[in-house]
């Protein structure tokens, strides 16, 4: 049986990796060898200082072109990967597995994903592919979390100052211009602030029934607490990013050489709700018939 999974996420060796030269990562990848600039040694400075200042500058640049390479390439898995699953989903092509014959079973047994990341999958896919045209205003790739606040804004600004930009153009360059790290936040705060309008998380679509009638299966779309309960676990999950994003750097080594003891017992108390929390959300995506078990 072939593995989906794996299908998605790797390559194989022995293909012929030729690249279309419209190819947007074209100018990181390329044959022979791989479109590398490395330095000539016979051009850099005699001084050694300048030469040690070339030497670094070359160290910079690779560590830039390293980042972007990894960058893009995520990007474009995710593009790839969400519109393949767009297609899996709206033809109901699971289905032709006698095996898993629910989306459901065939994300976590063939695709190694849960539903909703099925679905997170598409949308982001969706609105990386509606902001690309903000890849000529950049050198730096947009993710996933900055086109969820963009992709609203992929529409011209009625204000004549706009200067027939996008609402997603002009909100990114004032990011730039206030020198602030580019980050779904600060895009957020900056559409916010010229009155922009950005919408919610996206809600993941219903199932199609199983005789194809279009009703839908799912009450996740209709505005009632089920559509509330989804757009709450998506502020959690933010939530619980900042939490994690909070602990980064030396927080934790600092805080311990502070106070050990104290800062100990609320690590354990963090660890504790990590622990109810993980339980809590595997109980909740049991199958129905096996909670008996």
């Amino acid at each position: 049986m072939v593995n989906v999974g794996s299908a998605l996420s790797t390559t194989d060796a022995n293909e012929d990796d030729g690249w279309d030269d419209e190819s947007f990562i074209n100018d990181l990848v390329k044959r022979g060898p791989y479109n590398a600039e490395p330095i000539d040694p016979a051009q850099l400075p005699v001084d050694r200082k300048e030469r040690l200042k070339a030497v670094e500058a070359a160290l910079m640049d690779a560590e830039r072109t390293r980042s972007k390479s990894v960058a893009w390439s995520k990007l474009r898995w995710t593009i790839e990967t969400g519109v393949a699953l767009r297609v899996l989903v709206e033809d109901d092509l699971y289905t032709e597995d006698e095996e898993f014959p629910t989306l459901d079973e065939y994300a976590k047994h063939r695709l190694h994903m849960a539903r909703g990341y099925v679905y997170e999958l598409v949308n982001d896919a969706a609105r990386l592919l509606k902001i690309a045209p903000l890849s000529e205003i950049s050198d730096k790739p947009f993710n996933a979390s900055q086109a969820k606040v963009l992709a609203p804004l992929m529409e011209p600004c009625d204000d004549p100052a706009g200067d027939g930009k996008t609402k997603a153009e002009l909100v990114v360059a004032d990011v730039e211009a206030a020198g602030q790290k580019r980050t779904a936040a600060s895009l957020r705060k900056a559409a916010a602030a010229r009155g922009f309008v950005v919408e919610a998380p996206a809600v993941p679509p219903a199932r199609r029934t199983a005789d194809g009638d279009g009703e839908i299966e799912d009450a996740e779309i209709v505005e009632n607490d089920s559509t509330r309960a989804v757009e709450a676990l998506h502020g959690l999950l933010e939530k619980q990013k900042a939490v994690y994003d909070g602990m980064g750097g030396g927080v934790l080594a600092t805080a311990l050489q502070c106070d050990p003891a104290a800062v100990e017992g609320l690590l354990r108390e963090f660890l504790q709700f990590l622990s109810r929390t993980d339980h809590r959300i595997r109980t909740a995506m049991k199958p129905p018939d096996s909670e008996g078990a």
